[in-house]
C-alpha cells in the first residue's frame, strides 16, 4: 500500500496548477486508504481523518457516514478540511460576541462594554482551565436570573484577586487592566512569563522548552536608478515558539499576548508564528473577535495593532 501511495502521489504530481486535496489508495476487493493535504503544496499528505482510521475496509461502505465522506471527497473535498470547521465555530462566535457588543452600546459606553465583555471572555477561560470551580461561571450567570446581589459578589471576588480598591470608576478599571497588560507584556519580552498553573500553560519541560525557530526578513534599500532593488543583509529574529492552546479563550489571550510582544501592526500569518501548530485562519478569525470587543485595533490595511 505505500509504494501504491507514492504511485498515486506521483499522478498527482502530474496535475496542472494546483495538487489534490485527497489521495485514495485501493486495495481491490479488501479496503481504501485516505490521505489529504488541504495546503495545496503536496507536501503533507498525512493519514485522514487521522492514523487510526484513514483505511476504510470494503465492509464499512454500508456505513452512512462513510458513504457521506467518500461523497464528499469527490464533490466538495475542502468541506472535511478540519480547519475549517474550527474556522466557522470561531466565526460564528464573533459574530454572536459583535451583536451583542453592539446591543449593549446602545445603552453603554463602548468602552465599557468592551471591558466587560473581555471580562466574561476571561473568566470563562478560568473556568475553561479550572483556575475556578468547573461550571461555577455558568452555574452563576444562570443564578443571575433571579439574584442580582451575586453580581455584586462577583465584582467583590475579582477586586480582592486583583487585590484592587472596591469603589473604582470603570474607567479606573480599565485603565489598570490596560497597565497591568502592558507590564505583563514588557515581562514576556525579557522571557519572564507567569504562569498560574505551569503544569497546564507550560507542559513543555527540559531542554526542548527553551528551543527558538529562527526566521529571517529580508530588507531593501531604496530603489536605485536602474530600478532594481538591492538587499541589506538579512536580520535575524528569534521568536520562542510556545504551545498552542487547546481552548478558545486560552487562544484569545495567547494571540493578544503575541501582538502586545510583536514590533508594531501584524497580519495574522505573523501572529501564528509565534505558536507551534497555529492555524493562521483561525488567528485571523480570533483577531476579528478580539477587535469586535474592543481589545485590539484592525488597521484599514487589514493588520491589527495592540493598544498601546
Amino acid at each position: 500500500m505505500q509504494a501504491a501511495r507514492k504511485q498515486a502521489k506521483g499522478y498527482a504530481e502530474a496535475i496542472p496548477d494546483q495538487w489534490p486535496p485527497f489521495l485514495i489508495v485501493v486495495d481491490v476487493g479488501f479496503c481504501f486508504d485516505l490521505y489529504a493535504d488541504f495546503s495545496g503544496s503536496g507536501e503533507h499528505y498525512v493519514p485522514f481523518p487521522d492514523p487510526r482510521s484513514f483505511r476504510i475496509p470494503l465492509q464499512r461502505l454500508r456505513e452512512e457516514k462513510i458513504r457521506s465522506t467518500l461523497r464528499a471527497i469527490w464533490l466538495d473535498p475542502h468541506s472535511l478540511d478540519p480547519s475549517k470547521h474550527a474556522a466557522d465555530v470561531t466565526r460564528d462566535i464573533a459574530t454572536r460576541l459583535a451583536k451583542l457588543a453592539k446591543s449593549l452600546e446602545g445603552q453603554h459606553n463602548p468602552e465599557v462594554v468592551a471591558g466587560f465583555l473581555m471580562r466574561c471572555l476571561f473568566t470563562m477561560f478560568a473556568e475553561d482551565v479550572e483556575l475556578i470551580r468547573k461550571d461555577s461561571f455558568s452555574e452563576l450567570l444562570l443564578s443571575l436570573r433571579f439574584d442580582l446581589q451575586i453580581h455584586d459578589d462577583l465584582d467583590a471576588a475579582v477586586f480582592n484577586a486583583y487585590d484592587w480598591p472596591h469603589d473604582l470608576e470603570d474607567e479606573e478599571i480599565l485603565q489598570r487592566l490596560v497597565d497591568l497588560n502592558h507590564e505583563r507584556a514588557e515581562e514576556e519580552s525579557r522571557g519572564l512569563i507567569r504562569w498560574l498553573r505551569p503544569e497546564f500553560q507550560n507542559p513543555q519541560t527540559g531542554p526542548a522548552a527553551d528551543k527558538q525557530t529562527e526566521f529571517e526578513i529580508e530588507d531593501y534599500e531604496d530603489e536605485k536608478p536602474t530600478g532594481k532593488k538591492t538587499k541589506k543583509p538579512k536580520a535575524t529574529v528569534k521568536i520562542e515558539k510556545q504551545p498552542w492552546p487547546k481552548t478558545l479563550p486560552e487562544r484569545m489571550v495567547a494571540i493578544q499576548a503575541a501582538l502586545q510582544r510583536h514590533d508594531g501592526p501584524a497580519e495574522a500569518a505573523s501572529i501564528a508564528t509565534y505558536y507551534t501548530r497555529a492555524n493562521k485562519t483561525e488567528v485571523a478569525l480570533l483577531l476579528e473577535t478580539l477587535a469586535a470587543v474592543g481589545n485590539v485595533r484592525r488597521l484599514d490595511d487589514g493588520r491589527f495593532a495592540a493598544f498601546k
